[in-house]
């Protein structure tokens, strides 16, 4: 059985190999006809060209060749780039003026003057305004021989003084106490509390004098009118 095997083998190989020498063949007779055209055509174009000469297929050769591109002219001036015009800068308003005694002043001259005469007013209303001593020994006076704590004078202080409203304690005991080294009001002690109580007209007219003006403390809660 392995012989049979290997003999079908081999004839299959065989006819495969006697198929492509064939093919082979077959190619190889095929070029060789169509190198027989192509040197019969060669000998047809060699005596042609001995017909019609050398220096005729010369000619039809330069003829035939693409034209070459001119180059550009050397003698014509490069063009001028083109300036643009330069932009305007845009006009700034005129100043708006206003007239002074017949004559015209820039209006910006006359808001600083205008300023400082609204500062000007302000302190002389700040100036006319009463101190918080003032309103402390107004409010004792009012009711001699009632002394108060500090809490309660602050709080009359307040009702009667909306503008007061932002008092701080602190500020007012400070005040109370220099109205008491100054002998405007009077100090006294019952139990665990501080009073203060006012003074006679007569004896706050000679304990204090014109040069002890009183200066509150630079604070914002005592010098809000």
């Amino acid at each position: 059985m392995a012989g049979e095997s290997d003999n079908l083998i081999q004839n299959k190989y065989a006819e495969s190999i006697a198929a492509d020498i064939e093919k082979n063949r077959a190619e190889r007779a095929q070029l060789t006809e169509q190198l027989a055209q192509l040197e019969k055509d060669h000998a047809y174009l060699v005596a042609l060209q001995d017909a019609v000469g050398p220096d005729a297929t010369g000619t039809v050769a330069q003829e035939t060749a693409a034209p070459a591109v001119p180059a550009p002219r050397q003698d014509s001036p490069a063009a001028a780039p083109v300036k643009k015009p330069a932009a305007k800068a845009p006009k700034k308003p005129a100043a708006k003026t206003v007239k002074t005694n017949g004559r015209k002043a820039p209006a910006g001259q006359n808001a600083k003057p205008a300023a400082r005469k609204a500062t000007a007013e302000k302190a002389r209303t700040t100036a006319a305004a009463p101190t918080l001593g003032d309103l402390v020994v107004a409010l004792l006076a009012q009711q001699p021989g009632d002394p108060l704590t500090a809490a309660d004078i602050q709080k009359r202080l307040t009702e009667a003084h909306p503008d007061r409203s932002a008092l701080k304690p602190q500020v007012l005991r400070n005040t109370l106490d220099r109205l008491v080294a100054k002998a405007r009001i009077d100090k006294s002690k019952q139990r665990n509390s501080v009073l203060y109580s006012g003074r006679s007209s007569a004896a706050t007219a000679g304990a204090s004098t014109p040069a002890e003006a009183e200066s509150e403390p630079k604070q914002a809660a005592d010098t809000t009118v």
